[in-house]
């Protein structure tokens, strides 16, 4: 894992799979609100404009 991409601060996407922990989202924000696009076994939450704020680093 590379900590230095925590320092932008904020993302426009996420990619889930079957295994993925449940992404904790801000208020007013869900899935619903992305363009889910599917690659293979992962699909990618886009957001688009809007970012979404990256929580405390975890190992």
């Amino acid at each position: 894992m590379n900590r230095d991409d925590f320092r932008v601060g904020e993302v426009s996407f996420l990619v889930l799979d079957a295994q993925s922990a449940a992404f904790t989202l801000p208020g007013g924000v869900t899935l619903g609100d992305a363009d889910l696009i599917s690659c293979g076994r992962y699909t990618i939450a886009d957001f688009g404009t809007r970012t979404l704020p990256i929580g405390p680093l975890r190992s």
